[in-house]
């Protein structure tokens, strides 16, 4: 059975349980590509696509001072929530655009967005979680470590990440199997080498 029999044959399973799919999205190329991976694994019809961005969440104790008021703060969240609107708009409309039947948008706030990822995932019953391999992540996010990371070590749920976009197939051509070490070998060559 080929790599596209396979395929198609998880694509054709009607009777089978209905997937739920998480991707995480942060306006990064790298979440896109995630979101690309995740649609080809999806049968649009039955399977359930969960968006996910988390807005950064003002901490309000840590920052005060006599001249910020309750107003500063809430202007302040209400433009973290907007920022994470605009990375799942794009991706809402082409998930809409796909006719993936049942999508949600969730929006997260968290000081710690691999946490935030995790603890959704979990409350949502998610069998599979995407995402890129480096997002678009904040200052805070570099010293608090990668998110990916933190969703490998500890999301209840199956992860994928996404490093890169899927090249198209090229032919292996005797020239790239001289110079490449790693060979791939056509049937014909392993059934000659069997006789």
């Amino acid at each position: 059975m080929s790599a596209d029999d396979l395929h198609q044959a998880h694509i054709l399973q009607p009777d089978s349980e209905p997937r739920k799919y998480m991707v995480c999205v942060d306006g990064s190329r790298c979440s896109s590509w995630a979101f690309n991976y995740c649609v080809r694994q999806m049968r649009v019809a039955i399977d359930e696509l969960y968006l996910i961005a988390v807005a950064d969440e003002i901490d309000t104790a840590a920052i005060s001072a006599p001249y910020m008021n309750q107003e500063f703060f809430e202007a302040a969240q209400k433009k973290e929530d907007e920022i994470a609107k605009q990375h799942l708009r794009p991706v809402w409309r082409e998930a809409k655009r796909l006719n993936i039947v049942n999508r949600h948008v969730v929006l997260a706030r968290g000081s710690d967005a691999g946490e935030a990822i995790c603890s959704y995932a979990e409350k949502a019953n998610i069998d599979t979680l995407f995402l890129g391999r480096r997002g678009l992540g904040t200052i805070k996010r570099l010293f608090l470590g990668s998110v990916s990371r933190h969703c490998i070590e500890n999301a209840t749920c199956n992860i994928v990440v996404v490093k890169h976009p899927e090249d198209p197939v090229r032919p292996h051509t005797a020239v790239a199997a001289k110079t490449d070490p790693h060979r791939v070998l056509s049937e014909e060559e392993l059934a000659a080498d069997a006789q």
